[in-house]
């Protein structure tokens, strides 16, 4: 019933009592909820805000989260394009996040929301292909990475509730029985709806649509935010320091706040 019980379910199947999920703040508040509902522990990872960083991880946070908790770290958490920065992350940074937590918790599983993968607004210079995708994104740790999609984003379906997600094989007995006990599943109606749509042979041209006006209105918000995006930076007006390069958000520091 959508990419937010698709998360709820990935972790229930994966954590228990007082284990260390992972998360990159700014995070999604829905995923923190979800953990805290199973009794595990959020650890919030900071990411590195503009100017001086493009909300990418803070590396050495991670390496000290990651240190400090060990072996609970049952799960690491990646939303990309991030929601609420905006952020699109590298191939090579989701993989070395993926990394980094296996080097410290050889178990980890990796749950990789891309519910705006169809909202890459640019090259991020580093890599021609963003992470936004599961197990391509992570070549050689496919075993343990979950991806999660939804039909809201990409086709304006949120009222109907429908994800879906990629995971090893060796996940799926407990994920049955996890999505059997709470929703069943999508309504028949919601089903019929995403599998025309993905049967349609028009979303492609859908999506470039959507994701064209979705462009536009972000470089209209950016002309009036961007003065306040880097405060610090006495050049920044009109800048593209902080502009988001995925998904339909924009986030700028409030002039005055702490």
């Amino acid at each position: 019933a959508g990419a937010n019980q698709g998360f709820v379910n990935a972790a229930a199947a994966v954590l228990d009592p007082g284990d260390v999920a992972v998360v990159f703040a700014p995070y999604y508040v829905s995923h923190v909820a979800a953990i805290k509902m199973l009794s595990a522990e959020a650890v919030a990872v900071p990411c590195v805000p503009p100017p001086a960083g493009r909300w990418t991880p803070d590396w050495s946070a991670l390496g000290a989260a990651l240190a400090e908790h060990g072996a609970r770290v049952k799960l690491v958490v990646v939303t990309n394009p991030g929601n609420p920065t905006g952020a699109v992350w590298s191939r090579a940074e989701v993989a070395r996040v993926i990394s980094m937590a296996r080097a410290a918790s050889p178990g980890v599983w990796a749950v990789i929301d891309t519910a705006y993968r169809d909202f890459v607004h640019e090259d991020i210079g580093e890599a021609s292909d963003s992470g936004c995708g599961g197990g391509e994104v992570v070549a050689g740790y496919s075993d343990g990475v979950i991806e999660l999609q939804t039909m809201s984003k990409s086709f304006g379906m949120a009222g109907w509730r429908v994800g879906f997600m990629v995971y090893p094989p060796r996940l799926r007995a407990a994920l049955e029985a996890i999505q059997d006990t709470i929703p069943t599943h999508a309504s028949r109606p919601s089903q019929l709806v995403a599998a025309a749509v993905l049967r349609g042979g028009f979303q492609h041209a859908w999506l470039a649509d959507r994701a064209a006006e979705i462009l536009a209105a972000r470089d209209a918000a950016w002309r009036n935010l961007a003065p306040f995006a880097a405060p610090s930076d006495p050049g920044n007006s009109g800048s593209d320091v902080g502009r988001p390069r995925g998904g339909f958000y924009v986030m700028v520091a409030v002039p005055g706040a702490a």
